[in-house]
């Protein structure tokens, strides 16, 4: 099975890769944060367990092509169910073990409202 709708189209300039883990001999976490060329909308995508982390020629606000996530679970390769990598420039590439994708919109207010204030009656 493969997942193609990780990075829509319009979303294709990297703003951050962070590779982190909470405590010492603790499992790893990839998030990877991608935003539209005038800046309003974003998608974070959190990689759990990454391993086999393979990254080259990379700077903030680069270009990338689709993150293209590959079903592997069907190979039982241990901790190992996705493939991901972009499938254009192919400058990112793991494995991991599960993911989540949370994409954020650009805040929309009515002309009449603020941020801050109550709706005028």
């Amino acid at each position: 099975m493969e997942y193609q709708t990780i990075t829509p189209i319009n979303l294709t300039y990297l703003e951050r890769i962070t590779i982190s883990q909470e405590y010492v001999f603790g499992p790893l976490k990839c998030e990877v944060v991608l935003r539209d060329g005038n800046q309003e909308s974003s998608i974070t995508a959190v990689f759990e367990d990454p391993v086999e982390i393979e990254i080259s020629k990379i700077s903030a606000g680069q270009g990338i092509g689709p993150l293209k996530v590959l079903d592997v679970r069907d190979r039982q390769w241990e901790d190992k169910n996705y493939k991901v990598r972009d499938y254009e420039d192919e400058f990112i590439s793991f494995y991991c073990k599960a993911f989540s994708i949370k994409q954020q919109e650009p805040a929309a207010l009515d002309p009449g409202m603020s941020a801050t204030a109550p709706p005028k009656r």
